[in-house]
């Protein structure tokens, strides 16, 4: 009997960055019952959520957690609070710390459940540190690497790098190279190629690749090795421009195991009330990322009653009314928030009879968004996608500036998906009333978008896609 072939799944980030590599797993289970072993590396506060998922054979924890890391040190703390690549040093050390911990972690997986044949990683895994690791084990043992994005991830003429914020492209395809130059030169140049040289001494390896170069450049050039985009061409095409082992593979939606058969019966009768009065529906959530993004649950609370109180200012302006759910789960465990006016609108008693109902539970997004209208989210291309394969309108506001957010949320108003909101953390009341009633307005219009949208993310399989790469070897 062959042995099975040992697929490490190395996740550094959110609950959000968990659920597509659970994906992956679930699918590629699946279809190859008894072929894989799934070794799943997350942080430790994802252990039993990931060890419901009968795919995955070995859990074995990764840490720190960013997270952690930025709101629990005075490291973290200053690096979060100034979110620029033109202040370098806190990123440094910031990078420095989360490398040395992700180098012993990874270290300590292969020595206890290796050797690996593949690796799937995110891309803060793929940096000199872990891939310098990598390339120092026997060449019998050196695993293929599949470094999933969530947004473009390699230099192109036809967008900016996501993580600069600065939307999604420049006015001229040679200034979108130039940011790219830039991101590499500041981002690696001065933060992860440091941080990883350091860590790399510490545990007495060579950074890969050993001539200080952009991992990306080198990942590329690797016969075996793959980056694989794991978000849909219809939501953002392949540009023309990247090499052939550069690939978008398509959405991998995620579903629990054990999925609820339905809303908690005050949601339901409170959506469908409004659809038997001809009445929208906006779905409001910005779930752990508010905790994630803002230092403070009173930066939170004041940006949840901002928000409210937009709700309110925008149902009495749009003629005809919504009805509204204002979503306020705010950390990754469930942790939830309530602004002071907007208490009474969480008893399951009145939900027939108000127009803005406050949910305290974790909902799946798959039963609640198909009956929803507009989904008001912070950008990250999972709820995007999810959002939109529902045929929801996004009005987007990104929590978080030096990430992918602001390039989705560029991304859906050049198209005409949606609306872009602007920065979480600018948001007035005003202007939050001012975006729904914007997407309320135009709403035949981004529907007809979002529906074209919708079927080509339907038509995605990125674990056939994915699988089709495994086996070419």
């Amino acid at each position: 009997m062959t042995a099975p072939t040992t697929l490490f799944f190395i996740c550094i980030g959110t609950r959000g960055d968990v659920q597509p590599y659970l994906a992956l797993a679930q699918g590629l289970k699946s279809r190859r019952p008894n072929q894989f072993k799934m070794v799943f590396l997350a942080h430790p506060e994802f252990e039993s959520f990931v060890l419901k998922h009968n795919a995955i054979d070995v859990f074995h924890p990764i840490a720190p957690s960013m997270i952690h890391e930025a709101n629990m040190t005075e490291v973290g703390r200053e690096a979060k609070k100034h979110q620029s690549l033109l202040n370098l040093e806190p990123a440094r050390q910031f990078f420095t710390n989360l490398f040395r911990g992700w180098t012993g972690c990874v270290k300590s997986a292969l020595e206890l459940h290796g050797p690996a044949d593949v690796m799937f990683c995110t891309q803060f895994a793929a940096r000199p540190n872990i891939l310098g690791l990598i390339k120092s084990l026997p060449v019998d043992q050196q695993p293929r690497i599949n470094v999933l994005h969530t947004f473009p991830s390699y230099p192109t003429w036809e967008c900016v790098p996501p993580m600069l914020n600065l939307g999604s492209s420049l006015p001229l395809g040679l200034l979108n190279a130039l940011a790219w130059k830039f991101e590499s030169a500041v981002a690696h140049g001065y933060i992860d190629l440091p941080a990883a040289q350091l860590v790399c001494k510490e545990f007495g390896i060579e950074p890969w690749p050993a001539n200080g170069e952009d991992p990306k450049y080198a990942i590329a050039r690797e016969p075996t090795w793959a980056a694989q985009h794991i978000y849909s061409l219809a939501l953002y095409g392949r540009p023309a421009d990247w090499p052939a082992n550069q690939q978008v593979v398509g959405f991998l939606p995620y579903s629990p195991p054990t999925a609820a058969a339905r809303l908690p019966a005050n949601l339901d009768a409170f959506v469908d009330t409004a659809k038997a009065r001809g009445k929208p529906v906006v779905y409001v959530g910005f779930g752990s990322m508010l905790g994630v993004a803002f230092e403070s649950d009173e930066v939170i609370l004041d940006i949840l009653q901002r928000v409210y109180n937009g709700l309110v200012g925008a149902h009495a302006q749009y003629p005809g009314g919504f009805r509204a759910i204002l979503h306020t789960v705010t950390s990754q465990t469930g942790g939830f928030l309530i602004p002071d006016s907007a208490v009474a609108a969480i008893s399951s008693d009145v939900a027939a009879e108000i127009d803005i109902l406050v949910l305290t539970e974790p909902v799946a997004h798959d039963l609640l968004f198909p009956k929803c209208d507009v989904a008001v989210q912070h950008g990250g291309v999972g709820t995007l996608q999810t959002s939109l394969m529902h045929g929801c309108v996004p009005v987007v506001f990104p929590c978080l500036a030096v990430t992918d957010q602001p390039f989705w949320a560029s991304v859906v108003a050049k198209r005409g998906m949606g609306v872009n909101g602007g920065p979480a953390i600018q948001m007035t009341a005003d202007s939050f009333s001012a975006s729904v009633q914007a997407a309320l307005q135009g709403l035949n219009g981004f529907k007809s978008v979002v529906g074209a949208v919708s079927e080509g993310i339907k038509r995605d399989d990125a674990v056939e896609k994915v699988l089709a790469w495994l086996e070419e070897c």
